[in-house]
Parts: C-alpha cells; structure tokens; sequence
C-alpha cells in the first residue's frame, strides 16, 4: 500500500486514485477509499476497469445506486472484461442483486 501512496503523492491521476482506493479497499478501509473512488471517477472516465473496482468500493460502502450507475456504464461500454476483474464483478452484481452479463462470466 505504501506504493500506492508513493505513486499517488507523485502524480495524483484517475488511475493512481483508483488503484490507491482499490488497496485500500482490500485492507478494509473504505472510508479512506472512498474520497479516492470520487477523485477517481469525476471525470467519466470509460475505462470499465476502473468502474467495476469502483462500483466495489461503493457497494461495500452501502452506496448502491452509484455502484449500480457505474456498473451499467461498464457494461454498455465493455462487451468483454478482463478475467481477473469477473470475480469482481461478479461479487458487486450479486451484492447489488444485479445479473451478470454473460460476456462476463
């Protein structure tokens, strides 16, 4: 984590914010992660990645509606995922009652 903080503090960027969150997440500290999820996705960026461990950080904060929008902008962008991401997506879907695409299982 500590890394993550070192990129981030060097170049604050859509991408050092997310992934700083996603750590931050997986350490179970969403209350840190959460300010880093909104850097990170205030511009709209597309990158269904970075949506769908965003939408996990919002699920797990109990704010499904955002988690819910991020998630169907991912998949109207985002046929395909990557298959390190489809458990991810997966465990959201399931937590926010949502079915999985099929292109994602």
């Amino acid at each position: 984590m500590e890394a993550g903080r070192r990129a981030y503090d060097a170049r604050a960027t859509i991408y050092t914010a997310e992934a700083l969150a996603w750590a931050l997440h997986r350490a179970g500290d969403d209350a840190q992660a959460l300010p880093l999820v909104e850097e990170a996705t205030r511009l709209g960026t597309l990158d269904p990645a970075l949506r769908v461990r965003a939408a996990a950080i919002l699920a797990a904060s109990n704010r499904a509606s955002e988690a819910k929008a991020l998630l169907a902008a991912a998949v109207e962008r985002a046929g395909w995922l990557e298959p390190s991401l489809r458990p991810v997506a997966a465990e959201v879907c399931d937590k926010l009652g949502l079915d999985l695409p099929a292109a994602w299982r």
